[in-house]
C-alpha cells in the first residue's frame, strides 16, 4: 500500500540545500589533490549546487528563478554595505574575546590563503555567487513557500538561518556575520518582488571587493 507523505519532495530538497560540512565538502574531497587555487577549492560546492537545482527542478517543477531589469538592480550597491556590516561584526567579535581593539586589520577570507588569483578563478567566484543565490534565495524560497511558509518575516528568518548555518566550516564568528549580511541578501531579494538578478548583483560586488582587497595580508580581525 502506497501512502502520500505530504511535502516530502520539499523536505528532501531542503535537506539537500543544507550541507555546510556535507555535500559540497564531500564532493570537494575529489578535487584536494588538485592545485590549490580558488577554481578547484569551490569545484566541489559548485558541483553540489547544480545537484541541488536539479533535485528542485525534478522535485518542484513549478519552480522558476525570477531574473529581470529593473530599477532595483541599483540595490546591488549593497554589496558594499555588507562588506562594511561583516567588517563591523568582525571587529567586535575581536574586541569581545580580546578585550583590545585590533593594531592591525586581517580580511581573512577563503580568498587570502590562494599564492596568485586569475581571470578564471574570479570568474568561478562568480559563478558560485549565481549558483549560491540560486539555491539559498530563489529555490530555497520556493520550497519554503511550497511547504506553506507564507509569512514574509518567518520566511526571511529562516532563509537567512539556512544561509548562515551553511557557513559553519568558516568558524562561528563567519556564522554571526552571515546572519547580518544575509539579512541584506533576502530583504534585497524579497523587496525587489523575488528578482534574483538583485541580491546576485550585491553578492558579487561583495565577494569581488573581498577578493581585490584579501591579497593585501596583514593580522588581526576575521572577516569571512
Amino acid at each position: 500500500m502506497n501512502t502520500h507523505i505530504p511535502f516530502l519532495e520539499s523536505v528532501l530538497v531542503l535537506i539537500a540545500v543544507i550541507f555546510p560540512t556535507g555535500l559540497g565538502s564531500n564532493i570537494g574531497v575529489a578535487f584536494s589533490r588538485k592545485k590549490y587555487t580558488i577554481r578547484w577549492d569551490n569545484a566541489g560546492l559548485i558541483i553540489a549546487y547544480i545537484v541541488t537545482i536539479a533535485v528542485v527542478a525534478w522535485a518542484i517543477p513549478s519552480a522558476r528563478v525570477g531574473v529581470r531589469l529593473s530599477w532595483w538592480l541599483l540595490l546591488g550597491l549593497a554589496g558594499f554595505l555588507c562588506f562594511f556590516i561583516e567588517f563591523g561584526v568582525g571587529t567586535l567579535a575581536f574586541v569581545g574575546m580580546n578585550h583590545r581593539l585590533p593594531r592591525n586589520i586581517r580580511l581573512s577570507s577563503p580568498y587570502d590563503q590562494y599564492p596568485q588569483v586569475t581571470w578564471v578563478d574570479v570568474t568561478v567566484v562568480c559563478l558560485f555567487v549565481v549558483l549560491e543565490e540560486v539555491v539559498l534565495r530563489s529555490l530555497l524560497y520556493t520550497v519554503l513557500t511550497t511547504m506553506g511558509l507564507t509569512n514574509v518575516v518567518w520566511l526571511a528568518v529562516v532563509m537567512v538561518a539556512i544561509y548562515a548555518v551553511n557557513h559553519v566550516p568558516f568558524g562561528l564568528i563567519a556564522v554571526a556575520q552571515k546572519v547580518f549580511s544575509g539579512t541584506v541578501f533576502v530583504v534585497l531579494f524579497l523587496v525587489s518582488g523575488e528578482n534574483l538578478l538583485v541580491p546576485i548583483i550585491a553578492h558579487m560586488i561583495f565577494n569581488c571587493f573581498l577578493l581585490v582587497l584579501s591579497r593585501r595580508q596583514v593580522e588581526e580581525v576575521v572577516l569571512s
